[in-house]
């Protein structure tokens, strides 16, 4: 693999952050936490309550809990469960990709908040609801339809998810639109307007069922199979060599000018690429540092 001086800055620095995603740039730890923390909080505080409370009125007809999962190693979550809940309903924490059901067990089934942020897209997800659900059973979306994969084919608009979900067996029967206030705090002068949609559909054709989810090749799940040499992997390989390297440089009596005469006796790259090169990677570890103390 030949090393030109734009890679081996990449290898050092990074890739270039384009300005258009400049908005998107990730927090370290400490702001990240002190601005983002509230939100999972609230949503699991208050957003159970606010998706029930707006779909109660769709739900026309009485919703039965099914006792059985027909899977021995289910984990029921017991703690969960006080005097409002009926008897009978189970809390069972599961991966929706591999849940543990039966084919046709409910006659109901609901995705809050779920669709656009299942990595894959929403086909394999719409896949295994039609799978889960009995003839003629019900499914019910709320939620933001703001599809986010680098993909540009699975940032579906909210038409596209109505005709994807025509194919995968439903008939959307009902549907609608709202602008809510969501994360408004006055202390923390935080708070935007999120797009919601509620939509109802009812299963009229049932579709094979779906391949295994894999989420990890066999090569890393069963450990039995050679492990491939991926371009990323050598990529990776090459940038820890080159960092062990530059890495084992810093012995408190060089310089960066010293280190970068040593980068040029390696023929890594010349003097002044090498001087330009380290001085990104310190100040980027020197930062790093600095975050970690902090913590």
């Amino acid at each position: 693999m030949q090393f030109t001086y734009t890679n081996m800055k990449r290898f050092l620095i990074g890739r270039p952050f384009p300005t258009r995603d400049e908005i998107h740039e990730r927090l370290d730890k400490v702001r990240g936490l002190a601005i983002f923390a509230s939100d999972p909080i609230s949503s699991n505080a208050y957003a159970t309550e606010a998706i029930m409370s707006g779909l109660a009125s769709a739900l026309e007809n009485d919703v039965r809990p099914i006792d059985e999962l027909g899977i021995p190693d289910s984990r029921a979550l017991c703690g969960c469960q006080d005097d409002a809940v009926r008897a009978g309903l189970q809390f069972v924490l599961a991966d929706v990709m591999r849940p543990p059901y039966q084919p046709g067990t409910f006659d109901l089934v609901i995705t809050p908040w779920l669709l656009d942020v299942i990595e894959g897209g929403a086909a394999p997800v719409l896949a295994r609801i039609n799978h889960l659900l009995t003839d003629g059973g019900t499914w019910i979306n709320h939620g933001s339809v703001a599809f986010q994969s680098p993909d540009p084919a699975l940032r579906l608009t909210l038409e596209e998810l109505g005709c994807l979900a025509a194919e995968m067996g439903f008939q959307t029967t009902s549907g609608r639109e709202a602008s809510l206030p969501y994360m408004n705090c006055p202390d923390s002068r935080h708070g935007r307007i999120e797009t919601v949609s509620t939509s109802r559909a009812l299963k009229v054709e049932t579709l094979e069922k779906p391949e295994k989810h894999r989420a990890l090749p066999d090569w890393i799940v069963t450990g039995k199979c050679p492990v491939p040499a991926l371009p990323s992997f050598q990529t990776q390989a090459m940038t820890t060599r080159i960092h062990a390297f530059i890495m084992s440089l810093i012995d408190g009596q060089r310089s960066l000018k010293d280190m970068a005469w040593e980068m040029e006796a390696q023929q890594l790259m010349t003097r002044q690429e090498g001087e330009e090169a380290l001085r990104g990677f310190l100040t980027k570890m020197y930062d790093e540092a600095g975050r970690s103390s902090a913590l």
